[in-house]
């Protein structure tokens, strides 16, 4: 009786508080999943956001969170059916991006992934600019993470592809549009839908002469220029989309993400060994155009420039070592990280690798191109990103360097992504687990979690980078006071670049 006095958005935030804190009173839960299915009427669009995790949390365990549900089940199932509509019909108006992800990362661990890509639709994707949220903003990356990473689990193509164009659609930037059609083409050819492939291969020369790693991947899918520059392919996925003019595309998305266009821009350009068949690929030569782009970041310490300003490396973040630490830049900027990273792994000779926070992939291709140097085969980086727009600047620079097929991506969040490692590795444990501070995950939740699904063994080596800077006290402390680690802490000067 008493949770009756409480208005209906109080009720709905204190089942998320004991959701999130994992309370395991069941009959505590189940009285509050009670009322608030009678109170439906009441619910309000943080309300609802707010409940939709906490049902969502309840019935799949999230966290942790054992509570016995079995009775409630059908309950549970209808107060979403009734937010869901609630929600489709616009009687409740989700606030901002962050509701929405929260609503289809509920949708999709409740396994109701159509129901998910419906609300994005009504709400997100039928706007080729993302216009749902008071007008052209920052698209809703984490919700579109999430939907990536459920349809690749399905093996759903068409809708992979889809949000890979939506992307592409929502951008001004020629670098980063050119990313995200390439991440579309690799997703349709490795399901063989050649005439998708070269119509998007098309899309790529109609906004300007294909860059380093758009011939690399004319040569590797076996598409030679000429068919490229040839009579335009049908392609029902490429016609229906709305391409909007450059100019249209949201701006606020390209100025969160200007030291990714920046750097994509510095490692895109010239390249050898071109003939009919596109460009080979070259591991070193990428990583001397990302050696020049962190020079250029050091040589221009306190030079500001607007951000829709692409043309040079300038720090419009802050300092240059903020910016090579955001873009995960650190084995190719400092001599001293190098150095230790390349005696770790001469000793370790790991074979399996897994990476927290893809970032720019530069730290993945390093990894990648140093475990061929050193003969290992079969090896295989797995890395984890959040951001699909950091993900698509990756795989760019996976395929100008060579090495796509040494590599594996995942993106969503992490947490999200851990049974898909499991998957990757088939039985297999990992030989080294690479955390970062500043990667967008607690790192010690990660090792933890990382641990509890048997990817962490005894023979697996930790690697906790910018420890110190810009620090990891909360990781040095769990791996200090735990018996089952030894740690160790390498100095690495910081004196002109981290």
């Amino acid at each position: 009786g008493r949770l009756w006095s409480f208005q209906c958005d109080e009720l709905c935030a204190l089942l998320w508080t004991f959701a999130r804190v994992g309370w395991t009173d069941d009959e505590l839960f189940g009285d509050m999943v009670h009322v608030a299915a009678l109170r439906t009427a009441e619910l309000d669009a943080s309300s609802a956001a707010n409940l939709l995790w906490s049902l969502a949390a309840l019935r799949t365990g999230h966290d942790g969170l054992i509570v016995s549900v079995a009775g409630l089940a059908e309950e549970i199932d209808q107060l979403v059916d009734s937010i869901l509509q609630a929600l489709l019909s616009g009687h409740l108006a989700l606030p901002d991006a962050d509701a929405l992800q929260m609503a289809i990362w509920c949708l999709s661990r409740l396994g109701r992934l159509s129901d998910a890509w419906e609300l994005f639709d009504r709400l997100a994707g039928a706007a080729v600019g993302f216009e749902a949220f008071d007008g052209p903003a920052l698209p809703p990356l984490s919700a579109i993470a999430t939907l990536l990473l459920e349809s690749t689990r399905r093996r759903d193509t068409t809708r992979i592809a889809r949000l890979w164009l939506m992307l592409a659609a929502g951008t001004s930037a020629v670098a980063l549009r050119a990313a995200f059609l390439r991440c579309a083409a690799l997703v349709l050819a490795d399901m063989d839908h050649r005439n998708d492939v070269v119509a998007l291969l098309q899309k790529l020369q109609q906004i300007g002469t294909p860059d380093v790693a758009s011939q690399c991947l004319c040569r590797r899918l076996g598409v030679s220029l000429q068919e490229v520059a040839g009579t335009s392919v049908a392609s029902e996925l490429c016609d229906v989309l709305n391409w909007f003019p450059m100019e249209h595309a949201a701006q606020g998305f390209d100025q969160h993400h200007h030291m990714e266009i920046q750097l994509l821009q510095a490692t895109q350009s010239g390249g050898t060994s071109v003939d009919t068949h596109g460009m080979l690929p070259d591991g070193p030569a990428l990583l001397s155009s990302l050696s020049r782009f962190v020079e250029s970041l050091a040589a221009q310490p306190d030079e500001k420039q607007t951000p829709e300003h692409h043309s040079t490396a300038h720090t419009a973040d802050g300092d240059a070592a903020a910016v090579i630490a955001r873009l995960g830049l650190g084995l190719v900027a400092s001599s001293d990280r190098i150095a230790i990273f390349e005696d770790i792994l001469t000793h370790a000779r790991p074979k399996l690798i897994l990476e927290f926070g893809t970032r720019s992939g530069a730290g993945a291709v390093w990894l990648a191109l140093q475990l061929r140097s050193l003969g290992i085969h079969g090896c295989c980086v797995i890395t984890l990103e959040q951001d699909p727009v950091r993900l698509a600047v990756a795989q760019s620079l996976f395929e100008t360097a060579g090495v796509t097929q040494d590599v594996v991506a995942l993106v969503g969040p992490w947490r999200d992504c851990l049974p898909d490692v499991v998957e990757v590795l088939n039985g297999r444990h990992l030989d080294m687990l690479f955390l970062g501070a500043g990667d967008g995950c607690g790192q010690v939740e990660a090792l933890v979690a990382a641990t509890e699904l048997g990817l962490v063994t005894p023979d697996c080596q930790i690697i906790l980078d910018h420890a110190l800077w810009p620090g990891a006290p909360r990781t040095i402390w769990h791996l200090h006071t735990n018996p089952r680690y030894c740690l160790r802490l390498f100095p690495i000067s910081t004196a002109a670049i981290p």
